[in-house]
């Protein structure tokens, strides 16, 4: 039997269900409030967003140790070829 995901292998996702969440609750807010919402919903657009660039923030940081080996990699190979390239 497969199990649930755990939180902690949810938390790359974190960003997106920041925005999704964020962008069904807008719309709640501005169906419950009218055509006077725009001010409101405009202001919570951006707080919404930061929360999520915020979020993709940690999450980059989080899998910063992890992504070092494999970007070094690449850099040296990229090296090489520009050493090859430059005779």
């Amino acid at each position: 039997m497969s199990q649930l995901p755990t939180l902690h292998e949810l938390i790359p996702l974190l960003p997106e269900l920041v925005l999704a969440c964020g962008a069904m609750a807008m719309l709640m807010l501005g169906v419950a409030i009218g055509e006077r919402s725009a001010a409101v919903v405009n202001g919570f657009c951006f707080i919404v967003l930061l929360l999520a660039g915020a979020a993709l923030v940690a999450v980059v940081r989080k899998g910063e140790p992890f992504a070092e080996p494999l970007v070094r990699g690449i850099n040296g190979a990229l090296q090489g070829l520009e050493r090859i390239a430059n005779g």
